[in-house]
C-alpha cells in the first residue's frame, strides 16, 4: 500500500510539472533558445572531451619519450664505460 502511494504521488508530480516542461520547451522553440542551449551544451562537452584526448596524447608522448631519453642515456653511459676501459683499463 505504502508503495502504491509512493507511485499515486510521484505521478501526480510528474502530471504537474510535464504542462510547464512542455511550454518552456515550446517557448524557447519558439524563440530559437533551445538551439543555442544546444550549442552550449554540445561545445562545450566537446571541448571537454578534446582537452582530455589531448591531454592523454601528450602524456603518452612525454612517457614515450622519457623512457626513449633514458635508454639513449643507458646507452651512452654503457659506451663511455666501455670506452673508459679501453683508455684507461686499470680504472675498474
Amino acid at each position: 500500500m505504502n508503495s502504491q502511494n509512493r507511485y499515486q504521488r510521484l505521478s501526480t508530480q510528474v502530471e504537474a510539472i510535464t504542462p510547464w516542461l512542455t511550454e518552456w520547451v515550446n517557448v524557447q522553440q519558439g524563440s530559437g533558445l533551445i538551439l543555442f542551449y544546444w550549442l552550449f551544451v554540445t561545445s562545450f562537452l566537446t571541448a571537454i572531451v578534446l582537452i582530455c584526448a589531448g591531454a592523454a596524447y601528450v602524456s603518452g608522448w612525454l612517457f614515450f619519450l622519457g623512457l626513449v631519453s633514458v635508454r639513449f642515456f643507458i646507452y651512452l653511459f654503457q659506451i663511455g664505460g666501455g670506452f673508459l676501459d679501453r683508455i684507461d683499463p686499470s680504472h675498474g
